[in-house]
């Protein structure tokens, strides 16, 4: 992204990007640490699935970029998209206890959205609204606030788990929302599009931190 080096806007993107790349980090290895020695941990296997996962991601981005020397690495989006609708879909399946017919339609509904991401990419618009990254967005929502609503009832008090899924509610409610923003991103000026990109980055940041909490609070509880 360009822009004018050092402005408060260009410092708040990098910073922001920064730390959530950071927390990832820390979120995705503490994650399958507290995973691999506590027995019980919530159903969170796919959650630890999608962190690990993402990590891979963002890994092979900044090697193609510093390594390599690729400015653009779109071309990996459609891999975190398919990445991103199969390990939520599947958590949310098993937490409502889905059975394995409708976990099989998730993933293909995964590779349906892989594909088309593919043709977003080639056709130079895979930033733009498009209706299945939306409806992606949406059964994430919708499925999250599902399996909230559930513990809540079932749930004699608090676990620290309900904080997790309140927050990932909160983080894809908010990156639909920036999403349907992207679209405008060439008409704004770049001060405002290092706003969108440095807010996406926050809350991204908001989410890893949560996950380091939660697999910290289980570990204690176990």
């Amino acid at each position: 992204m360009s822009g004018t080096p050092g402005s408060p806007m260009s410092v708040y993107y990098f910073s922001s990007l920064v730390l959530s790349n950071g927390l990832l980090l820390f979120a995705a290895v503490y994650s399958v640490y507290v995973f691999a020695h506590v027995r019980q941990t919530n159903n969170l296997q796919w959650f630890v699935a999608f962190l690990f996962g993402l990590l891979c991601i963002e890994c092979l981005n900044k090697c193609f970029i510093y390594l390599l020397e690729w400015q653009d690495t779109s071309f990996t989006y459609p891999v975190y998209v398919f990445l991103e609708f199969f390990c939520l879909s599947q958590w949310i399946a098993l937490n409502l206890g889905f059975s394995k017919r409708w976990r099989l339609a998730a993933t293909l509904g995964g590779f349906l959205l892989f594909i088309e991401a593919v043709k977003k990419w080639s056709s130079g618009a895979l930033f733009s609204p498009w209706f299945s990254k939306i409806i992606l967005h949406l059964l994430v929502i919708t499925g999250m606030a599902t399996v909230l609503l559930k513990y809540i009832r079932e749930e004699n008090m608090l676990s620290p788990v309900l904080l997790l899924y309140g927050v990932v509610i909160l983080y894809y409610t908010t990156s639909l929302f920036l999403f349907l923003l992207l679209d405008q991103l060439t008409e704004v000026s770049v001060r405002i599009s290092y706003l969108i990109w440095g807010l996406n980055n926050t809350f991204s940041a908001i989410l890893y931190g949560s996950s380091i909490y939660v697999f910290y609070r289980l570990k204690r509880l176990r």
